[in-house]
């Protein structure tokens, strides 16, 4: 997996996890801070696009769905490590909920995600051959 070093406060961490905005990388805590509206560098610009890092494993599908929801749903995201030997293979440590719409899809995510990539690419297989 790819690093990154935040721009603003010189972190470093996986760069899935960063974003990027005219050419320069901000870590989820920067971009968060300078997006405010009355004082963030961002307000009146173009938001800050999410990185993709596809030297991602195939095991980290599982961690994107719930990934993909905490930031869907707006929770904060402490810690994530798509893949590591060790038990659990990889995780996703988020801030809690009591909106049970946001917990159904973060707990959740993971099946909808991989139901929708198998379909996607098991659809070959059913196609007629001529």
């Amino acid at each position: 997996m790819r690093q990154g070093t935040c721009s603003e406060c010189a972190i470093k961490g996986p760069l899935q996890t960063y974003f990027r905005h005219r050419d320069r990388i901000y870590c989820d805590a920067c971009t968060t801070k300078l997006a405010q509206p009355d004082t963030g560098k961002f307000h009146g610009l173009e938001p800050p696009s999410a990185i993709v890092d596809p030297t991602i494993c195939a095991r980290c599908k599982a961690d994107n769905g719930h990934f993909f929801f905490c930031r869907l749903f707006r929770l904060a995201v402490y810690d994530v490590c798509f893949f590591r030997f060790g038990n659990p293979a990889g995780y996703v440590i988020h801030e809690r909920t009591d909106n049970f719409r946001a917990f159904f899809f973060v707990s959740l995510g993971p099946f909808f995600l991989n139901t929708l990539l198998c379909m996607v690419f098991c659809t070959a297989a059913f196609l007629p051959v001529w």
